[in-house]
């Protein structure tokens, strides 16, 4: 918000270097925000179990900021029913002073990757297709653009579902992650009830060829009755989705 004495200033040779930082000029002065290796030449051996946001203004480092995450609710319910039917893997920008914090959630310690940039999160999906898995991808920033894109299936998590989200399938608002478990798995539920509107279709379609055939349809008949079979179709696709969604996220 600006208020009354607040200047705004043109910002000249802006740069965005990925997973680094930012860097511009304003009134001929230098500033560059972003790791310590980007700010200050090298990597903070004292950042460890946080991460520091470097500000360099004017040849000389101001601070820093320091940031520490938070997750978000139901995230441990979720790994956990997940990991019962599938492979998961943690890829992060994050350093590895998360990994303690997230062995509580991944016990194991396996598929824990810390430090990767939008390029290494696309190869390292890339490669998990080479070996043969179908990939769905979960990411809640602009670093996972590339990533989403490149898997099977991307979901995007946003505070508002409104919000513009590149190069996902899906768009998750950030209050119901604590139920994407159940959303997982519900689909193989649609992809039944999907199935059983094709052979529904196939029936209705083979009774009306006999009946056609027989010669038992005037035209008019068969207008009317063709639309009602894709009415009928579609409706009850949409009503069994409704009532076995409600019933099983109702427990």
């Amino acid at each position: 918000m600006i208020t009354q004495g607040d200047e705004l200033y043109k910002v000249f040779n802006f740069a965005e270097i990925p997973a680094m930082g930012i860097s511009g000029e304003i009134t001929g002065i230098r500033i560059n925000i972003g790791s310590a290796e980007f700010v200050k030449g090298k990597k903070d051996e004292e950042e460890g179990l946080m991460s520091r946001v470097y500000v360099y203004f004017d040849y000389r480092v101001l601070g820093y900021f320091q940031i520490e995450n938070s997750y978000r609710r139901g995230l441990k319910e979720v790994i956990e029913s997940l990991s019962k039917n599938f492979q998961l893997h943690l890829v992060t920008g994050d350093n590895e002073a998360e990994k303690k914090n997230l062995l509580a959630f991944f016990p194991d310690g396996r598929n824990l990757n810390f430090n990767q940039s939008p390029t290494d999160k696309l190869q390292y999906i890339r490669k998990l297709k080479e070996e043969g898995n179908t990939v769905l991808m979960i990411g809640d920033g602009l670093n996972d653009a590339g990533a989403l894109q490149e898997s099977d299936v991307g979901i995007s998590i946003a505070d508002d579902v409104y919000h513009f989200s590149p190069a996902c399938d899906a768009i998750l608002e950030s209050g119901k992650f604590h139920e994407l478990n159940k959303f997982i798995l519900f689909t193989q539920t649609s992809i039944n009830i999907v199935w059983v509107s094709f052979i529904i279709s196939f029936l209705y379609n083979v009774v009306g060829l006999y009946f056609a055939v027989q010669g038992l349809l005037t035209p008019i008949i068969a207008a009317i009755l063709m639309p009602i079979s894709s009415v009928s179709v579609v409706a009850f696709a949409t009503f069994a989705v409704s009532y076995f969604f409600r019933k099983r996220f109702r427990k």
